[in-house]
């Protein structure tokens, strides 16, 4: 949205707004994966993902991540932040405005439909081959939204949070991109 204050972007797990709306319309593993989406939109999911000490959490931690656990003081720190007052309320909003319009701000329309214009500034993406939130798949042909220098690296072994799963690749991949002069 502002070309001239960003120099570069570099985003991970998740595709353009586009992209993804399509999965979810069209791909039905995706649609699999996305079950937690349609389920926070019901009023009994607060109550759930809190059962057992946000049991849900680290489940969906392992689904997401399939062959890597998360290191128990990481989800420790997880947890504890979720048990802070209206935080889970606040992470089940997002997704919630998602979906229903309702629970959007008026005042941000603009911002909203400005954010699925082209992306101006060099930028790269990172995905987990192995992504068991958002499939890699769901990437493909997302060049389009871009009308700089783009990147795409789908990492072997890797799931949605291979930034924890594979540091040494990412870091690399990004110092490299970082380091590029356009």
């Amino acid at each position: 949205m502002a070309p001239e204050k960003v120099a570069k972007i570099i985003a991970m797990s998740v595709p353009t707004a586009a992209n993804f709306g399509r999965a979810l319309l069209t791909n039905p593993a995706q649609q699999r994966r996305s079950w937690y989406m349609y389920f926070f939109q019901l009023p009994l999911a607060e109550m759930a993902v809190a059962h057992n000490d946000f049991g849900f959490i680290e489940q969906l931690w392992q689904e997401w991540s399939p062959g890597w656990r998360c290191p128990q003081c990481i989800m420790e720190e997880i947890k504890s932040a979720f048990r802070q007052p209206s935080v889970l309320k606040a992470a089940l909003g997002y997704y919630r405005s998602q979906f229903n319009p309702a629970f959007q701000s008026p005042e941000l329309a603009d911002i909203r439909k400005r954010l699925s214009g082209p992306v101006e500034v060099p930028s790269m993406h990172i995905h987990g081959a192995n992504d068991g939130c958002i499939g890699a798949e769901t990437t493909v042909g997302m060049e389009g939204a871009f009308t700089n220098h783009f990147e795409k690296h789908i990492i072997p072994c890797a799931g949605h949070f291979l930034h924890q799963e594979q540091p040494d690749v990412v870091n690399r991949l990004i110092m490299d991109f970082l380091n590029k002069t356009d």
